[in-house]
């Protein structure tokens, strides 16, 4: 008993410090860049900037996350139904398609890193102006140096989530995912305190409800998010054979246990993903009614957004 405690504390530590070694690498910036010109706090990516734990409003080299992996999965995955043979094939051949599926994945992701690089670099100079104040000359070269900079970034961070997986706790992509969404709570929480709290406008009575009517209301959400995940429908198994099922009647496990949210968070990912695409074009082009409107139906906190997204 001594020696599974004693694994299990291993494996939290070795997560743990996996997952320290990931948020040092988000205070490392992209090279060239001058953050002075960026106003604080401000990113024009939104909600894909949650799961990066703050990574891509900084500009970090780690900004991407794991959302390239995610984003290749989704595709592999419904690639695998009929569409590409050779993704069916190795989905059917057991623990060997299985690798050669992750390989793929894999390959994928890098390559999806570095076109959603080289959007968010020359994003980023259109939507800031012209942010390299270094002495250094803006050519195509430098866009790419950036992207491939930011693609090695996530290929470390894909490597450092293989390892949880082998050697850690849990699925080594849904660490980082929960870890940074949870590094944006103390941001959000901040960002609450000085709206409903310490305004130097003043505060009255109403407005303290309020903020601990969001916490509440935060805290609600994510009671029920675990609740959904847990939650399964168990669908009893009828046996053709009546010896059999008189020997397995009344076991626990005479009954398929089917998830009540079998999707899990492809859905919300996916979607998020989908919407990111035409806001983050939008920030291309020079601002008019069209920009405006494209940017309010996929802008998810708009209400018009919002009710798309959902």
């Amino acid at each position: 008993m001594g020696g599974k405690y004693k694994k299990v504390i291993l494996s939290v530590l070795y997560t743990a410090l996996i997952l320290l070694v990931w948020r040092l690498a988000y205070h490392i910036q992209i090279p060239l860049l001058d953050r002075s010109l960026i106003t604080p706090g401000e990113s024009m990516f939104g909600f894909l900037d949650v799961f990066s734990g703050g990574a891509l409003s900084n500009y970090s080299i780690v900004a991407l996350g794991v959302s390239p992996y995610i984003t290749a999965s989704i595709v592999v995955n419904l690639l695998q139904m009929d569409i590409v043979p050779a993704f069916k094939e190795w989905a059917e051949e057991g623990e060997v398609g299985k690798r050669k599926l992750n390989q793929v994945t894999r390959y994928l992701s890098l390559g999806l890193a570095f076109i959603q690089a080289l959007t968010i670099t020359l994003g980023v100079t259109a939507y800031y102006g012209d942010i390299f104040q270094l002495g250094v000359e803006v050519n195509a070269f430098l866009y790419v140096y950036l992207a491939l900079v930011m693609t090695a970034g996530t290929a470390v961070v894909l490597w450092l989530a293989e390892k949880i997986t082998l050697k850690g706790i849990g699925n080594g992509t849904s660490m980082f995912i929960v870890a940074g969404i949870i590094a944006s709570f103390p941001g959000m929480i901040n960002d609450l305190l000085q709206t409903y709290i310490t305004n130097p406008q003043g505060n009255s009575v109403g407005d303290i409800f309020i903020f601990f009517g969001v916490l509440l209301i935060l805290l609600v959400i994510v009671v029920g998010i675990v609740f959904m995940e847990a939650a399964t429908r168990k669908i009893p198994i009828q046996y053709a054979n009546r010896p059999a099922a008189a020997q397995l009647r009344g076991r626990s496990d005479s009954n398929i246990p089917i998830k009540l949210n079998s999707a899990s968070v492809i859905p919300v990912i996916f979607a998020s993903t989908l919407m990111s695409l035409p806001t983050t074009v939008v920030n291309f082009l020079e601002s008019s009614s069209v920009t405006y409107w494209i940017d309010q139906i996929f802008d998810y906190t708009q209400p018009i957004g919002f009710a798309v997204y959902i």
